[in-house]
């Protein structure tokens, strides 16, 4: 089940004065509270006023650092003079040391869901099939044409999958459902399916 992610008042923001830059004080909001425990699982409060979540059990792990995004989602907090971002420092936390070439996958792609059993060990390239796109398509493996976006003729949707490295064409599409089952299918001829983000069908 997914956990919410609550968003906290701006009431509870102060107002955090940056250097003067060209002439004039740029304010920003920030954030300062420590992690608490809220429904079973760690809330993380964010300086950017949202919140990330991990385990209950992991709160004394958390509770005494100033988590913050870093501006790509993930969760990260300064340990020293090192910047450690949470998903990784939970992981090792229980498993060990991250082995060679191996990355720490959000299953959800909720980058703020730091509990364990939404983490995974993942190589590079399974890692980038499972993310949900903000592109011209949310599915993975598809792409809307230049031609089609430009003339509006043509097939509107394109197919790809990379295999070894390679981008592989897949075909176009008018439906985007459609190029979506192409990609889904080579990606299961090929065993690529495990690491696939689990999408809704376009209405």
């Amino acid at each position: 089940a997914t956990t919410e992610i609550y968003t906290l008042s701006l009431h509870d923001a102060l107002p955090i004065w940056d250097s003067p830059k060209d002439g004039c004080l740029m304010a920003r909001t920030s954030i300062k509270r420590p992690p608490y425990l809220r429904d079973g699982v760690t809330i993380c409060p964010l300086q950017d006023g949202t919140e990330a979540v991990c385990d209950a059990e992991h709160f004394d792990l958390v509770k005494i650092r100033t988590w913050t995004d870093a501006g790509v989602g993930y969760v990260v907090a300064s340990f020293g003079h090192e910047n450690v971002m949470l998903h990784r420092y939970l992981w090792e936390s229980v498993n060990g040391v991250i082995p060679d070439r191996m990355e720490i996958d959000h299953i959800n792609c909720n980058k703020k869901d730091n509990r364990l059993a939404n983490l995974r060990l993942a190589t590079y390239s399974q890692n980038s099939r499972n993310y949900l796109r903000g592109g011209t398509s949310p599915f993975c493996g598809v792409s809307e044409s230049p031609y089609y976006r430009r003339y509006g003729k043509g097939f509107r949707w394109k197919a790809h999958i990379k295999i070894d490295g390679r981008s592989v064409s897949l075909g176009s599409y008018d439906n985007e459902n459609d190029a979506h089952s192409a990609y889904v299918s080579a990606a299961e001829s090929h065993g690529l399916t495990e690491y696939l983000p689990v999408l809704k069908e376009v209405g």
